[in-house]
C-alpha cells in the first residue's frame, strides 16, 4: 500500500488542527465553538496557501488562558 494519500484540503486542515491540539493535550470539545472555528479557519487558510504561517503562529491561537482546565462543567 502506498504511503502517499490524496487528502482533501479540509481534511488536511483538520489533521493540522488535531496536531496543534494534541501538542497541547487539548481535545476539540475543550475549546469553545468560536475559538475552535477560528483555529480551523486559520488551518484551512494555511493549507490553501492563502495564509503562510509557521506552526507557532497557529499554535498561538490557543492560549492557556482561553479556557480553564480545572472547570469541567457538563453542558
Amino acid at each position: 500500500m502506498s504511503e502517499s494519500k490524496d487528502w482533501s484540503p479540509s481534511y488536511t486542515a483538520w489533521k493540522l488542527m488535531e496536531t496543534i491540539l494534541d501538542s497541547k493535550d487539548i481535545k476539540p470539545s475543550d475549546l469553545g465553538k468560536e475559538l475552535l472555528l477560528d483555529l480551523f479557519s486559520d488551518c484551512v487558510n494555511a493549507v490553501s496557501g492563502e495564509y503562510v504561517s509557521d506552526i507557532e503562529d497557529l499554535d498561538d491561537e490557543i492560549e492557556d488562558d482561553d479556557f480553564d482546565e480545572d472547570d469541567e462543567d457538563d453542558d
